[in-house]
């Protein structure tokens, strides 16, 4: 599961992964995460400034094989 799709529908990707994984008791779950956002409604995410680009190589230097792997950009 991508955090991105994550964020953009919560409960539709947890009830997949519930599903993917054929875990009991989502229907139990269900109120408390349809509930959850109203929990966090004030949250605001995080907000940092760009890498530099000696700092963005040395990243992706040391987890290409991760980024490869996972399909992330490089």
């Amino acid at each position: 599961m991508a955090f991105e799709d994550l964020e953009c529908d919560p409960h539709g990707e947890i009830k997949a992964t519930y599903t993917a994984l054929n875990l009991p008791g989502f229907t139990e779950f269900e109120p408390k995460l349809c509930n959850y956002p109203d929990s966090i409604k004030d949250y605001k995410k995080n907000c940092f400034e760009p890498l530099s680009e000696d700092k963005r190589t040395l990243v992706a230097q040391r987890w290409k094989r991760c980024f490869t792997e996972w399909g992330y950009e490089i």
